[in-house]
């Protein structure tokens, strides 16, 4: 049997059934032009195995900077696997500011309900800018790197919300469904540029190593469960 990094369904010491949890990381970030820097980000990766962690942190951090890069202002989008991808069981979703500064994007399993992190994404968005849009407009200097912005909701966004049915309640008093923007799926292909494929993109990605890039040629030839 191969190895992969991560089961569905894990058995702890004490014998009972330990489900993983379905909310991988939380982003927000700066858009300059093409591209996106990090301005402050939290992740939950324990249910993976301690010896791919890492790995998979860099994944994950990939996956979210593509997906902001891409989104439009004002937009939602869901990027999925595509063909050559269909073991990748995870989902970039990314919700853009607007005014074009900032996006929200939540890395999840691929059951997790779309419309749900569109408005969870929402929340952390608007309540980072009134913390940080001011300070960010009239820096002397621009970001022109990743940072490391202290923003607590993002945390607890990320420990409450493991569950939908948690999100799903906190938002019912809202009755605003017919409001929810339409989900927005596109598959990695069609977010790529034409002559680009997602290889070449990791390849120029600051956010992956060469040893990630090793593990994915790896895990893709031996159809071992990837997060990208």
């Amino acid at each position: 049997r191969q190895m992969c990094i991560r089961d569905r369904v894990s058995t702890q010491s004490t014998g009972v059934l330990r489900f993983t949890m379905p909310l991988y990381s939380i982003s927000i970030f700066l858009r300059a032009g093409e591209q996106a820097h990090v301005l402050s980000r939290r992740e939950e990766l324990s249910s993976f195995s301690f010896l791919w962690r890492s790995k998979v942190a860099e994944f994950v951090r990939f996956g979210s900077r593509q997906a902001a890069q891409h989104v439009e202002p004002g937009q939602c989008e869901s990027i999925v696997p595509d063909e050559q991808n269909d073991k990748l069981q995870y989902v970039c979703h990314a919700n853009g500011d607007p005014q074009g500064l900032f996006v929200a994007t939540m890395v999840t399993d691929m059951d997790y309900p779309p419309r749900l992190v569109y408005r969870l994404l929402n929340q952390l968005m608007v309540q980072f800018s009134d913390n940080y849009r001011d300070r960010i407009m009239q820096s002397p200097k621009p970001i022109i790197k990743d940072l490391d912005l202290d923003f607590p909701p993002m945390a607890e966004y990320l420990a409450k919300y493991q569950d939908p049915r948690q999100a799903d309640m906190a938002f019912q008093i809202l009755q605003d469904l017919d409001q929810t923007k339409e989900v927005m799926y596109k598959s990695i292909d069609q977010v790529l540029k034409r002559g680009e494929s997602l290889e070449s993109i990791m390849a120029k990605s600051e956010d992956l190593s060469g040893a990630s890039m090793k593990f994915y040629q790896t895990s893709k030839k031996t159809r071992c469960c990837t997060i990208l």
